[in-house]
């Protein structure tokens, strides 16, 4: 029991830095333990929800006067609808699928901010709202991940950091709320959830602190780079999620390859890649070919022994 207060209070202070800062994460974050620690996945996105709401509404009440409803509202509607229908279809998934729906996400996700995110920009349209907002409410619905694709857009149609952080943690605070209303109609608000919240939020305080400070230190520019980066590093979380071994490969090297882009640019990403897998070839075959000599050349030995 000790070992679990440890683990939420430690999970819950990395988990709302890291929203403080980057101005989402939460949920990717503690996503990677909360399911081995809690008794279903639906009561580990719950608990998530929770505390990440919990992290936004202290946000949200340092930072209202940045708010701008109208470029919230169309994406925020289409969240809330969208996350509230996979909630409900969440309790007739089977765990298989889900893990499988998350990896196509992040591989999605991962490959847009290895190969796009510096050559397309995002236009504060109706269709990218309501795009954004349906693939924000498919991950925060299935797996409490709601962040990445509305951060794509709030990157783009923010002019500073101030407006960018209240509008990320009024659309967050507001789509958690009603994904924990549907959690709880669909029976995963359960007593466990509950002690696991009172666990999670001295964690949640102590985190955002930090964050807050570490917030005020950071330009603008540098904050860009920081949300890419850590997007990036999604592939390489996915692997904790998957169950078969093809897919921890293709999540390795996404997110890999998302993370090398950032400081050796694509083309020297992808040959750095491509060096260390030849390498890595050419090293399984010669220890082969030298193991097999030397095992070839024991066995005759011992033949020649027993002959003798």
């Amino acid at each position: 029991m000790v070992n679990i207060v440890i683990e939420l209070f430690l999970l819950s202070i990395g988990a709302s830095f890291v929203q403080r800062t980057t101005g989402f994460g939460f949920g990717i974050f503690i996503m990677t333990m909360l399911p081995s620690i809690m008794p279903s996945y639906g009561e580990a996105t719950t608990l998530s929800g929770l505390l990440a709401m919990t992290t936004s509404l202290i946000i949200v009440v340092q930072k209202y006067k940045y708010i701008s409803w109208s470029r919230l509202l169309p994406i925020l509607l289409t969240f809330i609808i969208v996350s509230i229908c996979a909630i409900f279809m969440l309790k007739r998934m089977e765990y298989g699928v889900l893990n499988i729906l998350l990896g196509i996400m992040l591989i999605l996700t991962s490959i847009y901010f290895t190969f796009f995110s510096k050559r397309i920009k995002v236009k504060t349209t109706m269709p990218v709202q309501i795009t954004a907002g349906t693939l924000s409410g498919l991950m925060g619905g299935f797996f409490g991940m709601q962040g990445p694709p509305a951060v794509l857009y709030f990157v783009s149609s923010e002019p500073d950091k101030e407006h960018y952080l209240a509008m990320t943690q009024t659309y967050f605070l507001m789509g958690n709320l009603m994904m924990t209303m549907a959690r709880a109609y669909n029976g995963f608000f359960t007593s466990t959830v509950s002690i696991g919240y009172i666990y999670g939020i001295s964690g949640v305080v102590v985190g955002n602190l930090i964050g807050a400070w570490l917030f005020k230190h950071i330009t603008g520019s540098l904050l860009k780079y920081i949300i890419y980066a850590y997007i990036g590093i999604l592939g390489g979380i996915g692997v904790g999620f998957s169950a078969q071994y093809g897919w921890q490969a293709v999540f390795n090297t996404f997110g890999a390859l998302a993370i090398a882009t950032e400081t050796y640019g694509l083309q020297g990403a992808v040959s750095l890649r491509v060096i260390q897998n030849v390498f890595g070839v050419v090293f399984a075959l010669a220890f082969c070919v030298i193991f097999y000599w030397f095992m070839s050349k024991k066995k005759e030995s011992d033949v020649t022994v027993h002959a003798e």
